[in-house]
């Protein structure tokens, strides 16, 4: 009977993966609050001016849209109002490290590219170079209006910086653009790595901007409304990103990037619409009569990320808080630095969506992994989280609607591990990496991989006397397909506790070299 739910499972989990490949991978929405204050606007993101807490902008929360070019762009966005306007800004990092799907770098290929002229190239984003977008909707007006459907878009507010430093807004509703530069301010600069960008909108604008875009059916927006506060805006971001292609010789589009909602207002996933609608929405802001300033509670420290506050200066209430990131950190997590062994593996786990991080854009790398830590893993590369496992787990220590009582059931039943007796699972006990990999083995034989072992490299390790016999098998064949090293002196360390990091780097290390094998080899891909 388990072999023929096996079986099932399997199927089930093989066409689930190609709803994964259709879908857009994005995380939870991003929700901030936007304070009262008036930013000059000066490219320079001073967080004293009233900025609010950051919006990230990364793989975890865009969509990548009509391209098969890998993401290569991150930042962070910041807002503010007043009675006349919105504010917002832009710090974008270019030509993150990333791959495409055959696992070719796209290091040095796609930096910042200036705009030379008006946009010849897709005829949508105003400028031809690379350029950020902004588009909101207001309480939902649009959305409530009937704007629903595909093509439904409201006004788009696009950036685009110039060989002379000059930074330029165009205004764009299906191809009805006009150049908005001279009602608005906008300033932009290159960094070192980017760019930076900082821009108002008169609320004026933006009510013009609306009468003129809503064709179909009326919304309109009152400035009494706008100015007081105490009112949501459902914004959407969008990077387009321009590329000097080297071999035609001119600049032409790698990508384009939209923060898209989890769920659309109807309760449909935000992947089953198109990226830039209305509906998918990603970013929420909720506009609060406070005025803000940022107090740094505690500063980051090594690997630990610190934590900022923000109070009103008008009330001296406490607003909400957010992290301080460590130096140099990944775009996923504020507590990953980059260029460490094990960086881009956690970006790879997070992006397929296998790991989770511990909190809100936290992942404590060098934490304990633990048994339904990587349980969840398995189950997470399982594809089957539409199911339901619950019902017959006998183990007294799974928490009833917990994260992981869904995966522990799951294993359960798969054979992929079980308890550590009949009535305790383990739940909170550490894992070894010996453990590890067999629970790894165990997923394999659930899958009916190949688990051939085409040579036994244990001995070469000088610890090989410390693995189990138990484990024996299942560490020697993930040694043999790369999934699992050794250290730099020659030990494989069956014994020491498992680490989330070095989860990470093999669980990508196995998607990589055993599961692609494996759908290749059965005329099917993983992504």
């Amino acid at each position: 009977m388990k072999k023929i739910l096996s079986i099932i499972l399997i199927i089930a989990s093989i066409l689930s993966v190609f709803a994964v490949t259709a879908s857009a991978k994005t995380q939870r929405e991003q929700e901030i609050t936007v304070g009262k204050a008036t930013p000059t606007v000066d490219a320079e993101i001073d967080m004293a001016e009233g900025w609010s807490a950051p919006l990230y902008i990364n793989t975890m929360s865009m969509s990548n849209c009509w391209s098969t070019a890998p993401q290569t762009t991150e930042g962070v966005m910041y807002f503010a109002y007043s009675e006349e306007g919105l504010y917002y800004a832009a710090d974008i990092v270019e030509d993150v490290h990333a791959t495409y799907i055959d696992g070719t770098p796209t290091d040095g290929l796609n930096s910042f590219v200036y705009s030379t002229g008006s946009d010849d190239i897709d005829y949508s984003y105003g400028y031809n170079g690379d350029v950020f977008v902004l588009a909101f909707d207001v309480e939902r007006m649009w959305y409530n209006a009937g704007y629903t459907g595909n093509s439904s878009y409201s006004p788009w507010y696009c950036v685009g910086l110039f060989e002379d430093g000059t930074a330029k807004m165009y205004r764009q509703i299906k191809r009805n653009g006009l150049d908005i530069t001279e009602k608005v301010e906008v300033a932009a600069t290159v960094t070192e790595n980017g760019w930076r960008l900082e821009a108002y909108i008169p609320w004026d604008v933006v009510i013009e901007d609306v009468e003129t875009c809503a064709t179909r059916e009326p919304v309109t927006y009152s400035k009494e409304m706008l100015a007081a506060g105490d009112y949501t805006v459902y914004a959407q971001a969008v990077y387009h990103d321009r590329f000097y292609d080297k071999e035609a010789g001119e600049v032409d589009t790698w990508s384009r990037y939209a923060a898209v909602a989890e769920w659309q207002p109807d309760g449909r996933p935000g992947s089953e619409s198109s990226s830039i609608n209305i509906p998918c929405y990603g970013f929420t802001l909720n506009m609060t009569k406070h005025s803000l300033e940022h107090r740094v509670i505690t500063e980051p420290y090594i690997y630990d990320a610190g934590k900022v506050e923000l109070w009103c200066t008008e009330c001296g209430e406490y607003v909400d808080s957010y992290n301080k990131s460590v130096e140099n950190n990944v775009g996923e997590f504020d507590d990953v630095k980059a260029k460490q062994w094990y960086s881009e593996s956690i970006r790879y786990c997070a992006q397929h969506k296998y790991m989770d991080g511990t909190g809100y854009r936290l992942f404590d790398a060098d934490a304990t992994l633990t048994r339904e830590m990587f349980v969840k893993i398995l189950f997470n590369l399982s594809n089957n989280s539409e199911f339901d496992f619950t019902e017959d787990i006998p183990y007294t220590d799974v928490v009833k609607g917990s994260w992981y009582e869904n995966a522990v059931g799951w294993a359960h039943l798969t054979g992929v591990t079980s308890g550590l007796s009949e009535t305790t699972f383990g739940v909170g006990k550490s894992i070894t990496r010996q453990e590890l990999v067999t629970m790894l083995y165990n997923f394999c034989k659930y899958r009916e991989y190949n688990l051939d072992i085409r040579e036994d490299a244990l001995p070469q390790f000088n610890d090989v006397n410390e693995v189990a016999s138990w484990a024996y098998t299942a560490l020697s064949w993930a040694n043999d397909r790369g999934v699992v090293s050794g250290d730099n002196l020659g030990n494989v360390l069956p014994r020491k506790t498992a680490q989330r990091k070095e989860a990470a780097a093999i669980i990508e290390r196995f998607a990589e070299y055993v599961v692609k094998a494996e759908y290749a080899t059965s005329a099917m891909f993983l992504y």
